[in-house]
């Protein structure tokens, strides 16, 4: 029998880097997190053996043998997918899967969390499957210790991809995370994109992470100062000022900027910061900001409106040959 699976991606509206700047030395971090409705589909059954399908063509196939697991863990794509198959196989009593991922309509590499994502599909197949009966937090706990075996020095901001809907506050502190549903009183028109250029998430954060004992200013801009920018931005969510909201994401970039890029190249994002300045996207729009851990990956902007919503679309489209896709947050019935 086949179970169906969805594990959706998020999109950090404010408060990036601040996740794992609080784990390193910091007292806390806070961020705003809204997950998506794109995300990845699969449907899963149990099996003698682990295989993985990319709409039924075998990506992965291996015995329940961990040693066999770990040749697959060198794989850019597939090194998330074994990993994360490798950890439940050692950390609890089960036994072969089939998954096949057979639809994905969340960009990759664009600061939306597919690599967490897919991380968390496999964890979600397996407690689905076989019946672990796993909370939200000990999936994300789970995917947050596997994204580290896999070298990378993120924080848990990825992780909310547990939840299904809604958007969060999200406070980091060094032994735990604190989650809390936001309430919005009005829509707010986003738009986010994939900027069809190349981004480093893993180098932006090795280099974070190396200059932020020694920068000061990094560590003001995640700890007090990142703070400041979501508590105001979860005010204007509250009280639906689009305009307000705006400012706060453009202000955050700047400090962005000033404070980040000094400690990766990687971060100076010639054509994001193109964008960024554009008449027409600034004109008809409240904020706009970079996308995840920073980089020409993505972009997101808060529209004036619906109609500007529909036009910043259709321009970024015959301007850029960018395909835009639209978000409206809102008070959830």
């Amino acid at each position: 029998m086949e179970t169906n699976i969805f594990i959706p991606g998020r999109l950090c509206l404010i408060g990036e880097h601040s996740d794992w700047a609080a784990i390193k030395n910091q007292k806390y971090g806070y961020a705003i997190a809204t997950i998506l409705k794109e995300g990845i589909y699969a449907k899963v059954s149990k099996n003698d053996k682990i295989i993985i399908c990319d709409n039924k063509n075998v990506i992965l196939k291996s015995d329940l043998s961990l040693k066999q697991l770990e040749q697959n863990l060198k794989d850019k794509y597939l090194k998330y997918i074994a990993n994360a198959c490798y950890y439940i196989l050692n950390n609890y009593n089960v036994g072969g899967i089939k998954i096949n991922i057979y639809k994905t309509t969340l960009l990759v590499k664009k600061g939306l969390a597919s690599s967490t994502a897919i991380i968390l599909t496999i964890i979600e197949s397996f407690n689905e499957v076989y019946n672990l009966k796993l909370s939200k937090k000990k999936k994300m706990q789970i995917a947050y210790d596997v994204e580290h075996y896999l070298g990378s020095k993120c924080g848990m901001l990825d992780t909310i991809c547990a939840y299904k809907n809604g958007t969060y506050l999200i406070e980091f502190r060094k032994t735990k995370t604190l989650i809390s549903k936001i309430d919005i009183s009005k829509k707010f028109y986003f738009i986010y994109a994939d900027l069809n250029k190349s981004k480093n998430t893993l180098k932006i954060l090795s280099d974070l992470n190396n200059n932020f004992d020694k920068s000061k200013k990094m560590q003001k801009f995640l700890g007090i100062h990142n703070e400041r920018f979501v508590n105001k931005a979860i005010e204007y969510l509250k009280k639906g000022d689009s305009l307000k909201l705006g400012k706060v994401m453009v202000d955050f970039q700047k400090e962005f900027d000033k404070s980040l890029i000094p400690a990766s190249k990687y971060l100076e994002a010639p054509y994001l910061h193109k964008l960024l300045n554009d008449k027409f996207i600034k004109k008809n729009s409240y904020g706009r900001k970079g996308i995840g851990s920073g980089g020409d990956g993505g972009i997101q902007i808060l529209a004036k409106s619906n109609l500007a919503q529909k036009e910043i679309i259709n321009y970024l489209k015959e301007k850029y040959d960018i395909n835009a896709i639209s978000l409206v947050l809102e008070e959830e019935k």
